[in-house]
């Protein structure tokens, strides 16, 4: 939202949500994730999605479920498998700020 992307782990056995942290992007070579999430939002000409890319066994990045546009925004300390808190607030924040900007 606003150039903004915020990777994730996601088990797809427990369907928890973890914030990536950078030292996981540069250690597991993930940075190609934005690249793709940027192309698909210059594709599909939406600002706020989530995506869920695949990291193949022969090191490919797949986009299993490219563009959800209805968003989960159930928060983790009220849903276990809902979206981080800190994301949530941080897309907040975002919003905010989005909508006080002078035109």
């Amino acid at each position: 939202m606003g150039g903004d992307c915020i990777p994730c782990w996601w088990n797809p056995s427990t369907h928890i949500y973890k914030v990536l942290t950078s030292e996981e992007e540069t250690q597991f070579e993930l940075a190609p994730l934005r690249q793709v999430t940027e192309r698909i939002a210059r594709v599909c000409k939406l600002d706020w999605f989530s995506t869920e890319i695949a990291f193949t066994n022969d090191d490919k990045f797949v986009a299993v479920d490219y563009v959800n546009d209805s968003i989960d925004t159930r928060i983790q300390s009220k849903a276990v498998d809902g979206v981080p808190d800190d994301v949530m607030k941080r897309i907040t924040n975002r919003l905010i700020e989005l909508s006080t900007l002078q035109i």
